[in-house]
């Protein structure tokens, strides 16, 4: 098992800032680590069911408290959403702008809450950012420090991300 991270030659088609369909199918149902741009020593985690970034993991037991599962997008299978791996049954939604790790209640709402569109980072070409497939002009996105909120106009820096998947 090792990661690799993606350029966005794999992930997107050159050229094109939004990945198309087939290159997020590449990524869907793969383990990832998603780091942000500034600090890759964080991963996007959980705190008290609260979506934040937290102190990567070194110890090889503990790896996979690092990951996320990219899957198919709850809302549109053709984008993609975000499953804790140490609990697979809690995604990645925002709600009130704040990302939170909730269980499905299969309503519209929360799937278009959790699905998002991978598009080129803010930063440059090995970099990815995440858009709300809900609020379309809303990026995942730092603030206050580690708090994971959707943001429209973010930093550019405080909503690029570094993607991680498990090959």
């Amino acid at each position: 098992m090792y990661f690799k991270t993606l350029s966005l030659l794999f992930l997107c088609f050159l050229g094109v800032e939004v990945c198309t369909a087939q290159s997020m199918g590449q990524l869907q149902n793969k383990n990832a680590v998603i780091t942000p741009y500034k600090d890759q020593s964080y991963v996007i985690g959980q705190e008290w069911g609260i979506g934040k970034i937290v102190e990567r993991k070194k110890k090889r037991r503990d790896k996979a408290y690092n990951m996320v599962k990219v899957v198919p997008g709850l809302a549109n299978p053709d984008l993609v959403s975000f499953a804790l791996l140490i609990e697979p049954e809690l995604y990645l939604r925002h709600q009130n702008a704040q990302l939170k790790w909730h269980k499905s209640d299969g309503t519209n709402l929360f799937k278009a809450d959790a699905t998002f569109k991978i598009i080129k980072g803010f930063t440059g070409e090995n970099t990815v950012s995440f858009v709300s497939t809900n609020y379309p002009t809303y990026y995942i996105s730092l603030k206050n420090g580690k708090e994971l909120w959707v943001v429209e106009n973010p930093n550019p820096e405080d909503a690029s991300f570094l993607l991680e998947v498990e090959q």
